[in-house]
């Protein structure tokens, strides 16, 4: 992980969201009060051994946004173009999802 940009209002971080939900809490380990994770998770039919994760993603995706939702108060996550969108049913329902 690494910390890209910080001011007084933001702290941009960019990392492996696996590593960052190891018992890793962003409100406490850098006082942010309103926390937003941004992820463009590994998604089905990604080509075999490009990414970590590529054997099941979904179990993966799940794992990971499940972690996080008492860490984020809210989380973007990128579909794109071929993106399945059932995929999002791995996204917990504490968060609100928009459009």
């Amino acid at each position: 992980m690494q910390v890209i940009f910080k001011d007084n209002l933001t702290t941009l971080i960019l990392g492996d969201s696996k590593e960052v939900c190891k018992g890793w809490s962003l409100r406490q380990d850098h006082g942010i009060k309103n926390a937003v994770m941004i992820t463009d998770p590994v998604w089905p039919d990604v080509p075999k051994g490009l990414l970590n994760g590529w054997e099941n993603p979904y179990e993966l995706a799940k794992k990971v946004f499940w972690e996080l939702r008492n860490k984020c108060k809210a989380m973007v996550v990128h579909l794109g173009q071929f993106s399945d969108p059932r995929f999002t049913r791995a996204i917990p329902s504490s968060f609100e999802f928009y459009t």
